[in-house]
C-alpha cells in the first residue's frame, strides 16, 4: 500500500498536509494562527452506531450529496462530543463553499487546497469572512467513500484528527460529490470536503 505524506509551507501562515493511502486520500490545511488547545487523545475507532447519524454509512450512489454531508457533520460531532470537545455549529454558506470545493476538485480531477487556478484557503477564508478556517479533504472508493469510512480516515491521521478536533473552531460545513478526482473506481466513489471556521 503506497503511502505518501507531502508538507506545503507557503507564504501567508496557510499549512498544507496531503496524506495519500492506497484507494483513498485525505489532506488537511488551515489558515491563521488557531487558539492552542488540548491535545485530543489517541486515536480511536469511530464508533457511532449505524443508527445514531443517517447516511453514515451510505455510498453516494445511494444517498444524495445532502445527506451525505449532514452525516458528516453528525459524525465529527460526534466525536469531538465523545472528547469532550465543543460540539460545531453547522454554517450554511461554509456548506456550499465547501461543496462547491469538492465538486471543483472532482470535476477539474485535481486533489489539494489550492485549485488550478489559484483558489485557496487563503481566498476561502476571504470569501466567507472569517478569522480563521481550516479544512479537511478525503477521496474515496467502495466503503471509504462513505461519511463513516471517511471521518475514520480523518481520525486515523494525527494532522487531520487534530484540526477536526480542534478547539480553535466553532463553526462546520461540508459537501460531499459522486466521483473522484481524476480517478475511475465506479458508482460507488466520493470527494469530500469539511471547512472548520471561526468568525471575527
Amino acid at each position: 500500500m503506497p503511502l505518501r505524506l507531502t508538507t506545503y509551507r507557503p507564504l501567508m501562515g496557510v499549512i498544507c498536509l496531503c496524506l495519500c493511502v492506497g484507494g483513498a486520500a485525505a489532506a488537511a490545511a488551515s489558515v491563521a494562527a488557531p487558539t492552542r488547545g488540548r491535545r485530543p487523545a489517541a486515536s480511536q475507532a469511530l464508533s457511532a452506531r449505524r443508527g445514531s447519524c443517517p447516511f453514515a454509512h451510505a455510498t453516494p450512489d445511494r444517498a444524495v450529496a445532502h445527506d451525505l454531508s449532514a452525516a458528516l457533520r453528525c459524525l465529527i460531532n460526534h466525536q469531538r462530543g465523545r472528547r469532550g470537545v465543543a460540539r460545531l455549529v453547522d454554517a450554511r454558506a461554509l456548506d456550499r463553499i465547501a461543496q462547491r470545493f469538492a465538486m471543483d476538485m472532482r470535476t477539474h480531477g485535481y486533489f489539494g487546497h489550492v485549485s488550478p487556478d489559484g483558489w485557496g484557503p487563503a481566498e476561502r477564508l476571504r470569501s466567507a469572512r472569517l478569522r480563521a478556517i481550516g479544512e479537511v479533504l478525503a477521496w474515496g472508493c467502495g466503503r471509504r467513500s462513505t461519511p463513516a469510512g471517511t471521518v475514520r480516515a480523518w481520525l486515523a491521521s494525527r494532522p487531520h484528527r487534530r484540526l477536526v478536533l480542534s478547539r480553535a473552531y466553532t463553526l462546520m460545513g461540508a459537501g460531499v460529490t459522486a466521483g473522484a478526482p481524476g480517478r475511475q473506481c465506479g458508482p460507488a466513489a466520493s470527494t469530500s470536503v469539511v471547512i472548520l471556521g471561526r468568525p471575527h
